[in-house]
């Protein structure tokens, strides 16, 4: 998930959503959790960002 800091969104996301312990297992048990600060510059990946929060799911095969 791509987030910027005190965005009202973002903030809701990581407080609310991804504190409901239904959401969090399901998500720790299918996927891979990753949050990037958009602000934050490196070369993680090369995903096209247009607002927060911005949520990609890729697959095995990177898809």
């Amino acid at each position: 998930m791509f987030t910027q800091e005190n965005y009202p969104i973002c903030e809701y996301m990581k407080d609310v959503t991804f504190q409901d312990k239904y959401v969090l297992n399901y998500m720790q048990t299918n996927f891979i959790l990753v949050q990037k600060d958009i602000k934050q510059k490196d070369e993680l990946v090369n995903l096209k960002v247009y607002g927060t929060s911005t949520t990609y799911i890729i697959s095995k095969e990177a898809k």
